[in-house]
């Protein structure tokens, strides 16, 4: 439907609703319109209690409907008294999806009864999918009373009859944004997706779940499975209809706050359930009395059994109240197994368990992956200190320090700069584990060998156009003599790499430069600016980091000849570059990351050649010369784009260093009339260059609370050159050429091809 429709319930409504006469008109039917983006509104009268917004129901034909909506559904329930139920879609049947254009808002108030609230509620449903894509947003309040919401809830009412599969094998998830909040004086409950063991429950989006109660209890769950129906096997990998699945590939936030308040983002009762976590879950319950408690779990297992493999970041927190408990993990009378997970050390103690449950690393046949980050320094965080893998976990129940049962498969730092040192396992213990920082390579060290690269070939357009005026010995133009001032434009075009033996790149670069030359006698001088955009993409170690680098250059030319066929000739090029970093590799959870920085640099060449006339059309100059490169690069911070994951900034100090080299070659000219008034002129230059000094480029790194690293990134010192191209030069001042030159050794190559415009007058 494409118009706005806003309905207000009266009393004649209700006595449909008694009648049976399915909610009026009001009610959005699915079943006859499967694809709404209109508007639909309903705030209902004072005098009704219960409503649904919408239903999906099977089709006149008894067929399943697969439903969307990419509208704005809305429903406000407040009764002036007595409980108040909202319902947004009613699923009875087929598949529901809130697309990512669409909006589902659903309020309950009550003023002294209980109020409840759902997003998308199923009933009698089963094989089907319910899914949020877009916007889902359930409150319920109740201001004397007490209140429950749920995201998303289904699968609740079924049979006990091992044969009847109603209310499972479900796919539940939200991909889009869900905020559900529950609100009252007695006690609270919020779920963002609640159903049974049997079907498959996945955030891979946003979703915030809150519990308040000012006199009562609260409690807050994200992720919510009770025991699955009987007869149902655990199936989580079927990538339609799952069972036994629990997973958070997104950002989950669960607060609960009362006399009493328990917050977990995941949460099951049931057996043989798989949970997987490569996001963020962020738990937080207060207790708002002094004789209450307050109970924060990451994943909570309750009198069932579960394998987790958990790559993501889990941060809980408890406060106020008499008795607090804040753990990532909590086997309460359960079995838990771990596949993989991901442990910030410190003096914390990350799980619990209590009323019998046991926590175990591995399945029995093979042991768990744990892969270890720095906690904060106020929780006794230190880079080479050891910390105890036996005592990971902690009995509430007797109040003492829990065995950790199973086997380490393998252990791994966060990142490949952080590396594990683990001692002391034995078949009884499973040992200690430390933290140090020592990257291999450093990534700012590779990038500035990539920018000097660029600096050689800009330069390098430079001094080839210098060079060949100076072996003509005819000023600007062969062919107009006379002319003593010239002007150039040179757009070019490169790509470059690294082979990655530890960490290499690839990329490509696009310029423009423009200048002018003065001739005076034997002696030229002249000035030449430009921009260039170059994009680089890292290999090796540094696979997934890119850099995107936009660069102004300034710089002065100039040359003389010392006799008919000597000359020197001189070039110096200013550099001025920002620099956008990014880094896409998620590791174990942790995201992308971005920088940015500023540099600079000045690139000298002073080179001699001599000049010999091999016949009418050829001469052949070899040519010796020295380089020296001045870098300078400002410090920069590398952060995590999930603050969750601050302790893995990486802060690369500032680098300023010089570097010298010599280079040798030997250049071929010729020289062809095509007419009176054009000339062919093909070169080919041939060459090497070595470096004396600066091969060699040593950057400070480190991360929150680490030493200070110097890592170093070593080039080749020698490496082959080549330069060639053709001229096109017209008696009317104008001439044209394309050129193509490399740099090339066994790590490197860079290869840069340009056209040359110049006008002399």
């Amino acid at each position: 439907m494409n118009n706005h429709k806003i309905w207000r319930l009266s009393a004649v409504a209700v006595a449909l609703l008694i009648s049976g006469n399915s909610y009026a008109d009001q009610t959005l039917h699915f079943a006859q319109q499967p694809h709404n983006t209109g508007d639909h509104t309903v705030i209902a009268a004072p005098e009704v209690n219960n409503f649904s917004l919408a239903d999906l129901t099977a089709n006149a034909e008894g067929q399943a409907v697969d439903a969307t909506n990419a509208g704005a559904l809305s429903l406000r329930v407040e009764p002036t008294q007595g409980d108040a139920q909202a319902n947004g879609v009613l699923v009875t049947s087929g598949t529901f999806t809130n697309q990512a254009q669409g909006s589902i808002t659903v309020s309950a108030s009550s003023q002294d009864q209980h109020a409840v609230a759902s997003g998308l509620q199923a009933t009698d449903a089963y094989w089907s999918t319910l899914r949020n894509q877009g916007s889902i947003r359930a409150t319920s309040n109740s201001l004397h009373g007490s209140a429950e919401v749920y995201g998303i809830q289904a699968g609740l009412a079924f049979s006990d009859a091992a044969g009847d599969h109603y209310g499972d094998h479900m796919m539940l998830s939200n991909e889009g944004v869900m905020q559900v909040s529950a609100t009252a004086e007695q006690d609270a409950f919020a779920s963002g997706i609640y159903t049974n063991a049997g079907n498959g429950v996945v955030n891979n989006g946003r979703l915030d779940v809150s519990a308040h109660a000012s006199a009562g209890d609260a409690r807050a769950t994200g992720l919510h499975t009770l025991s699955a129906n009987p007869g149902v096997d655990p199936d989580p990998w079927n990538p339609a209809n799952p069972t036994h699945l629990m997973s958070n590939n997104g950002s989950l936030s669960v607060t609960a706050s009362g006399n009493n308040a328990t917050a977990s983002a995941i949460s099951t009762e049931g057996e043989g359930v798989y949970i997987y976590n490569n996001g963020t879950l962020i738990v937080d319950a207060f207790s708002e009395s002094a004789q209450g408690g307050a109970s924060a779990y990451g994943i909570h297992v309750l009198n069932g059994s579960a394998t987790i493999n958990s790559s993501g970041r889990i941060l809980a927190t408890a406060t106020g109240g008499s008795q607090q408990q804040a753990y990532e993990v909590m086997a309460d009378g359960s079995v838990v197994n771990i596949e993989r997970y991901t442990l910030a050390l410190g003096n914390e103690t990350p799980w619990a368990v209590s009323n019998g449950g046991s926590i175990v690393l591995g399945n029995g046949t093979q042991g768990a992956d744990l892969v270890l980050m720095a906690g904060q320094a106020s929780e006794g965080f230190a880079y080479g200190k050891e910390y105890s893998l036996d005592n990971l976990a902690y009995d509430t129940t007797s109040g003492q320090q829990s065995t950790v049962g199973g086997s380490i498969a393998g252990l791994y730092g966060i990142t490949p700069d952080i590396k594990v040192i683990h001692s002391g396992s034995s078949s009884s213990s499973l040992g200690s584990a430390a933290l140090v920082y020592a990257p291999d390579v450093s990534h700012a060290g590779v990038s500035a060998l990539a920018q000097r690269s660029s600096m050689e070939q800009a330069s390098n357009i430079i001094s080839s156009q210098l060079h060949s005026q100076l072996v003509s010995n005819a000023g600007c133009n062969q062919k107009l003599e006379s002319a003593d001032s010239c002007v150039f434009i040179t757009p070019y075009a490169g790509e470059y790499r690294r082979d990655p033996v530890t960490s290499g790149y690839s990329g490509q670069r696009y310029g423009v430069l423009l200048g002018q030359n003065q001739h005076f006698g034997d002696f030229q001088l002249g000035w030449h600016g430009g921009y260039e955009s170059a994009s680089t993409d890292f290999n090796g170690t540094s696979v997934g980091r890119k850099e995107e680098i936009n660069t102004l250059m300034l710089g002065v030319q100039g040359g003389m000849k010392l006799s008919e066929s000597l000359f020197i000739a001189a070039t110096s090029t200013w550099f001025s570059s920002d620099t956008d970093y990014s880094d896409s590799n998620t590791y174990y959870g942790v995201g992308s990351q971005s920088g940015s920085y500023d540099s600079s640099g000045l690139y000298t060449d002073v080179s001699v050649g001599n000049s010999w006339q091999l016949n009418r059309n050829y001469a052949m100059t070899p040519m010796v010369g020295l380089t020296h490169i001045w870098q300078q690069r400002d410090g920069y911070t590398v952060s995590s784009n999930n603050k969750n994951y601050d302790l893995i900034d990486t802060r690369y100090s500032s680098y300023s260093d010089h570097a010298v080299a010599l280079h040798a070659g030997v250049r071929l000219d010729g020289r062809y009339p095509l007419t009176n008034e054009t000339l062919l002129k093909p070169f080919f230059n041939v060459g090497f260059q070595q470096m004396l000094y600066g091969d060699e480029i040593t950057i400070d790194q480190s991360i929150p609370n680490s030493p200070v690293v110097g890592v170093s990134t070593k080039d080749k010192t020698t490496q082959g050159t080549f330069d060639l191209g053709m001229a096109l030069v017209s008696d009317n001042g104008v001439s044209a050429s394309l050129q193509l030159s490399g740099m090339v050794n066994s790590d490197r190559q860079d290869f840069t091809g340009w056209a040359n415009l110049g006008w002399a007058f």
